[in-house]
């Protein structure tokens, strides 16, 4: 297994486009329903996502 990243901009609007190829190895096509989710710390107030980071999934 591995871990693949890719670095995106966030653009107007609050925008993210995925780059073409790996929209393609994803297997995702235009109105697929795709869920974002991060961690919180369970002791910090408010959901506040310290790492900065997600993960996108496919709805299925």
């Amino acid at each position: 297994m591995e871990l693949i990243e890719m670095m995106v901009v966030m653009g107007k609007n609050r925008m993210i486009q995925l780059p073409e190829e790996e929209v393609k190895v994803m297997g995702l096509k235009e109105g697929d329903e795709l869920c974002l989710s991060y961690l919180v710390d369970d002791w910090m107030e408010g959901k506040v996502n310290g790492a900065g980071e997600f993960l996108v999934e496919r709805v299925r």
